[in-house]
């Protein structure tokens, strides 16, 4: 479990993180369930509004010729509110850094940060983000034990997850403790 298990009551403590120094706390999505089959393990968390991919652009793909051709819109009223309005952007930028403080704090890389996983609650009416909540910790690890960063897609890694990477990949073969010197050793 990447998270640990919620603390306190209210507003006042959440993971170990008072929420008035970490107000990101409040946009990672909470878990709700475990459930476990057979074949699978589920974890349920709380979703609410859209992903901000719904938010700021439309994607139809059709095939033309053979290859796959796609249509980008962005007409949405929040997208085009955020080009207008510069302090929504803002505000989109503070909830979003403010999240990912909370990462960096608990040391959780998530591994999948991408438009899709970002649920935004925007009030057209007036004019502001209602919500913003962080999704879909399925390849999440933490950076002091990496042991789940296989489940990582290399293309959403940060720059510096992949660096360590490289230097444990090199460390390892340094140490001659990869699995090419293993089976040449038997």
């Amino acid at each position: 479990m990447i998270f640990p298990r919620m603390q306190g009551t209210g507003d006042k403590v959440a993971y170990g993180l008072e929420t008035e120094y970490f107000p990101g706390i409040k946009s990672i999505s909470k878990l709700l369930d475990e459930i476990e089959d057979s074949k699978d393990y589920w974890l349920v968390y709380e979703v609410g509004a859209q992903s901000l991919g719904k938010q700021l652009f439309d994607v139809k793909g059709e095939f033309f010729k053979g290859e796959r051709i796609y249509h980008v819109s962005h007409a949405s009223p929040f997208y085009q509110q955020l080009k207008q309005d510069k302090r929504l952007l803002a505000s989109l930028i503070r909830l979003i850094t403010e999240t990912f403080r909370v990462l960096s704090e608990l040391k959780i890389v998530h591994a999948d940060i991408k438009p899709d996983n970002i649920l935004v609650a925007y009030s057209p009416e007036r004019r502001e983000i209602t919500d913003l909540k962080l999704i879909d910790f399925g390849s999440a690890f933490s950076f002091e034990h990496p042991s789940n960063i296989q489940a990582s897609t290399p293309e959403y890694l940060a720059p510096e997850v992949l660096e360590y990477l490289d230097n444990r990949a090199q460390n390892t073969q340094s140490n001659g403790t990869n699995s090419e010197n293993l089976c040449r050793q038997q």
